[in-house]
């Protein structure tokens, strides 16, 4: 049985207006003004209809989509479920998982559980102080979730706190405006509200994959906005899929020219994921102390691991080059480019005439094993050659 989504063509992260859109598709071409007395098309309009009014409705997509949390075939008859509220929901799904569910699965049940229980202290806190200001259980219902899980916290409640009172918007414009903000993002929406950022500039920042929106994004955020004159849509724009470090890095080199979309020309070695410590240093010698623009030196990391992004620092007056490095490719099972790989190249590149492209090439696809086992008689050759070179014994 497909999801409301699946009808529909979209992902279960999808806007309210890519959801009209997408509904607007099926209309057109599923209505009974086109298509007649066609019983197949007539059900998919009236499929379509369905999933759209519950998506554009936010508290019946919260119960759906927590449906599918439980039961993700979707195989549940949802019409029984509209009337019936979302703890009602949740608790009945989680009695009948308990019943089926080991001892582990019942523990990891329970804290979800004190989880929810602790957010939904803090939100009515929150509406026991601002209530006088106007806030309602029912402006604290629009209230959504990252997509990455973030809870409400005192940071969300304090924002709202601060819109209620300071800036003047109504309950629902306040829980509207941090609504999907983590608690780091609802802490910088306070701090720059005054400087012309919003909620749906911060709503428009998207993660790499395995990161999330920390303190170095909001610093970023910060100096783009007080010391380089952005609007809070341009600076949230420039950290886009940045990660920690390359946010950070951006606010340093900024001057230098390095902007954000020269950071995200940036992609992970084959098997990597993070940009680590040795890339930043990396691009920060080039932009710095080789002249390299922003794209440049990022380009010339890219594909590159810590290990090989240090190796280009350091052999870089010797003639090595990003592109030499990234000729080097991994077996098929994904062996890193190790330290003893390094110290292969870089004795080959000090002590013989080969160029660093020839060099990489040599060693292309060894693996730690290999350079290790490979390591030692190339130490002891070199010392035996540099020792006949000068008289010496070895």
């Amino acid at each position: 049985m497909a999801t409301f989504y699946e009808i529909l063509g979209v992902a279960k992260t999808a806007t309210e207006a890519e959801i009209r859109t997408a509904y607007r598709k099926q209309a057109l071409a599923y209505h009974p003004d086109r298509a007649g007395d066609d019983p197949i098309k007539k059900e998919k309009y009236l499929q379509a209809q369905n999933a759209y009014q519950v998506l554009t409705d936010f508290l019946q997509r919260e119960k759906y989509n927590l449906c599918l949390e439980y039961v993700p075939t979707a195989n549940i008859n949802f019409n029984v479920l509209k009337g019936i509220s979302l703890d009602d929901i949740r608790s009945h799904f989680e009695a009948v998982a308990d019943a089926f569910c080991g001892e582990e699965e019942i523990q990891i049940n329970r804290a979800r559980r004190q989880a929810r229980q602790r957010e939904q202290q803090i939100k009515q806190n929150v509406l026991s102080q601002l209530a006088i200001f106007g806030l309602t259980d029912e402006d604290l219902q629009i209230w959504e979730r990252r997509p990455s899980g973030s809870p409400f916290g005192y940071s969300h409640g304090q924002a709202i706190g601060y819109l209620l009172t300071r800036e003047g918007l109504s309950g629902k414009q306040a829980v509207k405006a941090v609504s999907r903000l983590d608690d780091i993002m609802a802490d910088l929406l306070v701090k720059l509200y005054f400087e012309g950022l919003r909620g749906n500039d911060l709503r428009a920042w998207q993660c790499r994959s395995y990161c999330v929106f920390d303190d170095a994004h909001a610093e970023a955020i910060t100096f783009l906005m007080r010391e380089q004159g952005h609007t809070g849509k341009q600076a949230v724009q420039a950290v886009n899929l940045l990660d920690g470090r390359q946010a950070a890095l951006l606010q340093e080199l900024y001057s230098e020219g390095l902007t954000g979309d020269d950071l995200r020309i940036w992609k992970a070695a084959p098997g990597g994921t993070y940009f680590y410590d040795g890339d930043v240093a990396a691009v920060r010698f080039l932009m710095t102390v080789k002249g390299y623009t922003g794209a440049d030196a990022v380009q010339a990391i890219t594909g590159l691991d810590e290990e090989r992004a240090k190796l280009l620092v350091k052999l870089y007056d010797k003639g090595m080059r990003g592109k030499d490095l990234q000729a080097w490719q991994p077996r098929s099972s994904g062996y890193p480019f190790c330290e003893a790989l390094s110290e292969i190249v870089e004795l080959l590149l000090q002590h013989t005439s080969l160029s660093p492209a020839e060099i990489m090439l040599k060693v292309n696809y060894f693996t730690q094993g290999d350079a290790e086992k490979q390591l030692p008689g190339l130490k002891a050759r070199l010392s035996q050659y540099e020792s006949s070179k000068t008289g010496r014994s070895p």
